[in-house]
């Protein structure tokens, strides 16, 4: 008896979710280190559309992956498919999340969105300005008391 598709099926799934995060993950540490890249037009039109693909691409060739056995032939195919990973991670990742909702009635955006405010809320306030330096009154030195004669 072959492989059965629904074998493969949680594993590409797993592949593809993997693509979206590392993506995700990347685009959150280059933003952060580099805020000007929000609204850059090649960020966002070229680079982050690219990313899951280039991901899944070298991610597919971890070997002992469990890859379809009709992509197993070469590399190039390896390649292939988890290119086409890449390029469905974010559609994998939207179905998820409403899975995760309908199953499990949890809202991953809200859940995240409220994990960040807790996060934020636990920080000390960044100051609003530098602190001044202070100015510290004039002491003069106590007058050692003199002796008459």
């Amino acid at each position: 008896m072959g492989l059965d598709i629904t074998q493969l099926f949680a594993p590409t799934l797993l592949f593809a979710l993997a693509c979206y995060f590392a993506s995700l993950g990347t685009r959150v540490f280059f933003q952060k280190a580099r805020p000007d890249l929000k609204g850059n037009f090649n960020w966002e039109n070229f680079f982050l559309p690219v990313l899951p693909v280039v991901y899944g691409a070298l991610f597919s060739l971890i070997p002992k992956y469990p890859i379809p056995s009709v992509f197993i032939g070469s590399a190039w195919s390896k390649i292939f498919f988890g290119g086409m990973a890449g390029i469905l991670s974010g559609w994998v990742y939207k179905i998820a999340k409403a899975v995760v909702k309908k199953v499990f009635g949890v809202d991953v955006d809200e859940s995240v969105t409220a994990a960040r405010s807790v996060a934020n809320a636990s920080l000390p306030a960044p100051p609003a300005s530098p602190p001044e330096d202070p100015v510290l009154p004039e002491v003069s030195a106590p007058v050692p008391p003199t002796e008459e004669p």
